[in-house]
């Protein structure tokens, strides 16, 4: 697995530039190309293999719900996207064995209005170790969501020192240089007052128009307040910083920035980040606390929306703490179950590198399994989830670019085979996620994929 190493390894594991020479076989293998570096003495570095939650994000789902605090309050996070919504006139309602409680709710909300320009600042220091080729991946995916919204994008790298790696462009040309082959900055010091200084510095020269910084580190150096200078700047030009940390700590130097300024501080979550979580989140979101009515600790089953106006709804669900109750479904619940031949993730194939058409054998595939969806009752809402790959050959934008549009032309193909109780869900994620190491011809052709799930919608979430 490419990136199997980085999923829990945030904080924990320490490997400096000085060592990569040491270990390049396995590092090349597993994480990227690695910047160009100095000769050091080698040493002998042994490295453990790590999973990496693979990412299944729904885009209608609450995210990080937090019960700690039950039966007072609960929490979670509320990523909106682009199309934005007053969460003022929504209700929040929880339902707990069939009955359906409105309840009280207090929110925060955060977001960049789409369109702004976007100064990325990238965390290259030692600590960021393999996790470092996943994070530049989810940059450019990033940045693949931007294609249309008509901003600027600039990038900041910093280790000991700090350099604008990438001047203002559009998106599409950020896409087309390649993270490996760009400066990067010696990792052997965390200089995030400087890369935060010349990222001010990018936003002077787009004075003209909204500008926002969205900050990816894991945080190993946040006990030091920033200067004062830097907020008092920031703030008073109305850029918000953003940060995306990969890791767990509430406090420190990022945490207070991103909260003076008024952006968004968001750890990692459990499934892990994707490009389209990372947008969702950065262009507009809600961070939730609400008060439920059903206090008992009885080990019910809360199912918990939040209804805007328009009639979109977000769901999830928890069970409160105690024993679980024998009856869980009601009848209505338990009539259906999905046809087993819809059970399992279905695989599009797009065997050659490069290729972002359907195959014959593709669309034979799709045919089979449209058969199968159109067996599932239109009384019941679904959703459907379509999402592109690739493999590791060529650079990491074009990647990201050739996923997306496998993605769409086979949401093209099905959309107008489904009928209207079906929500489409589109995701796209480059060489991330492989099914394989993309050691041959033969491994690579299968990570060239789209992948197709559907999911009963909760009851009236439509």
């Amino acid at each position: 697995m490419i990136f199997g190493l980085v999923g829990s390894i945030f904080c924990s594991m320490k490997i400096h530039r000085l060592n990569i020479l040491a270990i390049a076989s396995v590092f090349l293998a597993c994480a990227g190309s690695a910047p160009v570096v100095k000769e050091q003495p080698k040493q002998k570095i042994h490295m453990r293999t790590i999973e990496m939650p693979s990412h299944s994000w729904d885009a209608f789902s609450l995210v990080d719900l937090d019960i700690s605090a039950f039966p007072d309050s609960v929490t979670f996070f509320l990523p909106i996207g682009k199309e934005r919504r007053e969460i003022g006139t929504a209700s929040l309602l929880d339902d707990v064995f069939g009955w359906q409680d409105r309840c009280d709710f207090n929110y925060r909300e955060y977001g960049v209005p789409y369109g702004s320009n976007i100064i990325i600042v990238e965390d290259i220091s030692a600590s960021m170790g393999d996790y470092l080729g996943f994070t530049e991946k989810l940059i450019w995916g990033f940045v693949s969501t931007l294609l249309e919204s008509g901003c600027d994008v600039s990038l900041v790298r910093f280790g000991e020192s700090s350099d604008v790696t990438i001047g203002w462009v559009q998106p599409d040309s950020f896409l087309n240089l390649p993270p490996d082959k760009l400066p990067y900055p010696n990792d052997r010091g965390t200089d995030l007052s400087g890369a935060l200084e010349k990222a001010l510095d990018l936003a002077a020269l787009r004075s003209n128009s909204t500008c926002s910084i969205v900050l990816f580190s894991d945080g190993d150096f946040m006990s030091n307040r920033l200067p004062n200078t830097l907020i008092e700047r920031a703030k008073r030009n109305g850029i918000s910083i953003n940060v995306l940390l990969h890791g767990k700590n509430p406090k420190g130097a990022l945490a207070d920035i991103s909260r003076e300024t008024g952006g968004i501080y968001f750890t990692q979550p459990e499934d892990g980040f994707s490009a389209q979580l990372v947008s969702a989140i950065i262009a507009q979101s809600f961070f939730i606390a609400f008060f439920p009515k059903h206090t008992d600790k009885d080990g019910a089953l809360h199912r918990i929306s939040v209804v805007f106006d328009d009639g979109r709804r977000f769901t999830g669900e928890f069970r409160a703490p105690g024993d679980i109750p024998v009856r869980e479904l009601d009848p209505a619940e338990a009539a259906f179950s999905m046809p087993e031949g819809l059970l399992q993730t279905v695989i599009i194939p797009f065997d050659s590198a490069g290729n972002n058409r359907l195959l014959e054998n593709a669309e034979e595939i799709l045919k089979e399994y449209l058969r199968e969806i159109e067996k599932l009752p239109d009384t019941l809402a679904f959703s459907l989830k379509i999402a592109g790959y690739a493999c590791n050959l060529g650079s990491t934008g074009i990647n990201i670019r050739l996923s997306k549009q496998r993605a769409e032309v086979v949401r093209d193909y099905v959309t107008p085979l489904l009928r209207d109780n079906f929500e489409l869900q589109l995701a796209w994620h480059g060489e991330l996620f492989p099914l394989n190491e993309n050691r041959d011809e033969l491994e690579r052709r299968a990570n060239r994929r789209v992948e197709i799930t559907v999911e009963q919608v909760a009851s009236g979430a439509r």
